[in-house]
């Protein structure tokens, strides 16, 4: 009887042992799994069926956009781009701390971001690209120190960017473009030294660049367009040597445009265009070689355009429009072969347009209008035969039409008037298939309309 109740005892103890080592893993996967099925039950609309193979007859590590350790099963990424997915972001995930990418961009999902992502902590990437996420930027989200990319943009979130995030000093990538955000940008910004790309353009930002903001020089892109951001543009981005794309346009930056851009010799675009700077043109800029697009207009420039920038072969847009500019216009600039518009309208600009402006075969856009420019156009204009909008009203031009703008076979707008042009209009104008507005009132000439 001793022996069989023993017997009994020792099958009871080894049931219990082996259920506590079920428990116990259960206790590691079962968190995951409900988190994920927490998941799914947030998502209203699923018109693709991206998550019908959730279900409990397939392991999860199989499940659609689920990545997993082939050493543990344990979840490390949730990859669910453009699917979309309606609902709202469950706040279990924050569960799965075992989690380093949650990449879920280009759905419709909405409501807040969950302040449990910050218990992720070994995430590396969190994109909730192209949503309608709404409320604030958690600053849990600081805690999550190995993240080197953070991408909400796209998305109608509001609130300042939380100071926390200078936590995360491995980011290397941080969009928040095309929300709703207020406020400055975090003092403490220039913690994050690895940062190279960083894009807040089209939101609310109010104030000037912190002073640690100049620490930032692993920068390639900086986008801080369409804001409200004031003061000058630091000096010190001329140490900015890895910078490719500067975008500041559409702001309240006064002060003088930085000489030291010149040393930013990787620069393809230079948009600075809508702000309130003043004083010169740097000469330095004709450094920049690697030039694409420089976008001044809209400013309060007021110096002379400097010949230096016809060292900047690779032009394709140079936009100098709505400043104050004086002089005469760079016979330099004729050298610029791969220019396609070319934009100096509505400054205080004399003299003649340079012969050597017949080079610019690539021309599409040519704008001069409202200057005081004067003499003949030049001969050769027809040289200009990619042309398509000819913009050269209310300046002195003076002399005929050259016949030979009827080359110009691509020409769709051709604005001359208020000018002192005299003789007849060229026949061949007639013959511009193409021209849908062409407009000569205000000169003196003469002759029938071809």
């Amino acid at each position: 009887m001793a022996a069989q109740w023993q017997g009994k005892s020792l099958q009871c103890l080894l049931i219990l042992f082996l259920s506590s080592l079920l428990i116990a893993d259960s206790s590691i996967s079962d968190p995951q799994l409900e988190a994920l099925l927490a998941f799914k039950a947030s998502i209203s609309d699923d018109p693709l069926g991206a998550l019908s193979n959730w279900t409990s007859s397939i392991h999860h590590c199989n499940w659609t956009g689920i990545s997993c350790d082939p050493s543990s099963t344990a979840v490390v990424s949730i990859t669910l781009i453009q699917m979309q997915l309606e609902g709202i972001l469950s706040p279990f995930l924050g569960n799965i701390s075992t989690l380093q990418v949650i990449e879920i961009s280009s759905n419709k999902l909405s409501g807040s971001i969950p302040a449990q992502l910050g218990q992720c902590l070994e995430l590396t990437g969190l994109d909730f690209y192209d949503n309608q996420l709404s409320g604030i930027i958690p600053a849990q989200l600081g805690n999550c120190k190995n993240l080197q990319l953070l991408n909400l943009s796209s998305n109608v979130l509001k609130g300042s960017i939380p100071e926390s995030l200078c936590n995360c000093t491995s980011l290397q990538e941080l969009g928040f473009d095309t929300n709703n955000l207020t406020g400055s940008l975090p003092s403490c910004i220039g913690d994050l030294i690895n940062l190279k790309f960083f894009n807040a353009s089209t939101n609310g930002l109010v104030g000037s660049f912190p002073p640690s903001f100049v620490r930032l020089q692993g920068l390639e892109i900086l986008d801080l367009s369409d804001n409200h951001l004031s003061g000058i543009i630091p000096p010190e981005i001329g140490n900015f040597s890895h910078l490719s794309k500067l975008e500041l346009f559409m702001n309240q930056h006064e002060g003088p445009i930085p000489a030291g851009l010149g040393r930013c010799t990787n620069l393809t675009r230079l948009s600075i265009y809508s702000n309130k700077l003043t004083g010169v043109i740097p000469v330095e800029l004709g450094n920049l070689v690697k030039l694409k697009v420089l976008w001044l207009f809209d400013n309060l420039l007021s110096s002379t355009i400097p010949a230096s920038l016809s060292h900047c072969k690779s032009l394709v847009f140079l936009g100098l429009s709505q400043n104050l500019i004086t002089g005469s216009i760079p016979e330099e600039l004729g050298s610029l072969s791969s220019l396609k518009a070319l934009f100096l309208h509505e400054n205080q600009l004399t003299g003649e347009i340079p012969e050597t402006f017949v080079n610019l075969t690539n021309l599409l856009y040519l704008a001069f209008s409202l200057n005081s420019l004067s003499g003949p156009l030049p001969l050769d204009i027809g040289s200009l035969y990619n042309l398509e909008k000819l913009i050269i009203h209310t300046n002195q031009f003076t002399g005929p039409i050259p016949p030979s703008i009827s080359n110009c076979t691509h020409l769709v707008n051709a604005s001359l008037t208020y000018n002192r042009f005299t003789g007849v209009i060229p026949s061949g104008l007639g013959m511009l298939e193409n021209l849908t507005f062409f407009s000569l009132g205000g000169n003196s000439l003469s002759g029938s309309i071809p």
